[in-house]
């Protein structure tokens, strides 16, 4: 069997490798061509150039690239109607049509229609709470529309928690047999705890986008006059007022930018404490990688961070997203240095049973098969 995958609408081959995800992103597809699951995976991708990446990734995932002329926001858009008749010798040899994200699935849905292939939609994230958050007028009306008609028709819709589960079957009215949860995973043989790397004791490390979604504004505010430091991995836009914010403060925050996923389990192991504190996530791989590398891990009490931090047992969830919540967790935590081990142990243990490659692999393998 043969498996086609469009990626999100406007997202590239060559944005996973800058962003230094991609090592991480194409694993479940790797898995897939390892057990023999699927003998070739089709690649759909809005990159003009994403071929010349093709060395990095399994030789049975082929990638189907942007054509030149579609080279433009306009132009990407319009792709995404065309790509089923362009690119219909390969979306003809399929069995199952699927999305990576919820963005853009529209392509895949018109691929299966045309071709009378399986349409099976995921999400990591939820378009339609991602527009809600970042944009008002009628974008999230339109998204919601189009998210909706893409929930009906899917044959089988895969989520990341529990909480996206229970949104968009309520939101949509869907059956609960037709949406299933498929955590993100991790690959613990890389992503392991190291006992050999000297450890900072006395600073935090944040992994991810600086987004407003990632609550760094509050955490910075409550990391005031603690004996904290505070160590972040990745860009974003807010990245400057960040940083203006820490120093206004006398709170003490550096900056690493991007870090390739490869090299993240090094640096993570170099901490004991990895905080999230995010006002909304989906199912962050960042504190799964953090927990598999046994570091204490401290995220607030949102969406799929409690659906995998169990309070005083793997790791220690702030009740809210509030300063002085955070700022009690930490200065509490702070006091109590004796349950690190316990936590870090029991972080390490739930990865290896709940959140394993191999184990996310056969899961969603399932899901594609019945459907």
């Amino acid at each position: 069997m043969k498996l086609a995958m469009v990626f999100t609408f406007g997202v590239s081959l060559d944005t996973w490798h800058k962003q230094g995800v991609l090592s991480r992103e194409k694993l479940i597809y790797e898995e897939f061509i390892r057990q023999g699951r699927f003998k070739k995976i089709y690649w759909f991708t809005y990159g003009v150039n994403d071929k010349k990446l093709k060395h990095l990734v399994n030789e049975g995932i082929e990638i189907i690239p942007l054509p030149k002329l579609f080279k433009s926001k306009p132009g990407m858009f319009i792709y995404s109607f065309l790509m089923p008749f362009l690119r219909g010798k390969y979306f003809r040899q399929v069995g199952i049509i699927k999305t990576n994200q919820m963005k853009g699935g529209w392509t895949a849905w018109i691929a299966s229609l045309l071709y009378k292939k399986k349409f099976v939609l995921r999400g990591g994230y939820l378009w339609s709470i991602f527009a809600l958050k970042k944009y008002g007028g009628v974008y999230p009306l339109m998204v919601d529309t189009v998210e909706g008609l893409l929930c009906k028709f899917a044959r089988a819709i895969i989520v990341t928690s529990r909480f996206q589960r229970d949104y968009i079957g309520k939101k949509y009215r869907l059956r609960k047999n037709k949406v299933f949860v498929v955590t993100n995973y991790v690959d613990i043989n890389m992503f392991f705890p190291d006992s050999g790397i000297p450890k900072i004791k006395d600073r935090l490390v944040f992994v991810g986008r600086i987004h407003r979604d990632k609550n760094l504004k509050n955490l910075i505010l409550a990391l005031k006059g603690l004996a904290w430091g505070l160590d972040i991995y990745g860009e974003g836009k807010l990245k400057n007022n960040i940083k203006r914010l820490a120093e206004d403060n006398s709170v003490d925050v550096k900056f690493g930018g991007v870090i390739p996923n490869a090299r993240l389990p090094e640096i993570l192991n170099k901490y004991i404490y990895f905080v999230l504190p995010s006002s909304y996530e989906g199912m962050p791989k960042a504190l799964l990688e953090a927990m598999s590398c046994g570091l204490v891990v401290i995220g607030t009490n949102v969406g799929g961070i409690k659906e995998v931090i169990k309070n005083g047992e793997n790791g220690w969830l702030i009740p809210d997203t509030t300063v002085g919540k955070i700022r009690e967790t930490l200065s509490f935590l702070g006091r109590r240095k004796d349950i690190e081990r316990n936590l870090a142990v029991h972080a390490r243990r739930d990865i290896e049973d709940e959140f394993s490659l191999v184990s996310i692999a056969e899961q969603e393998f399932n899901i594609l098969k019945k459907a």
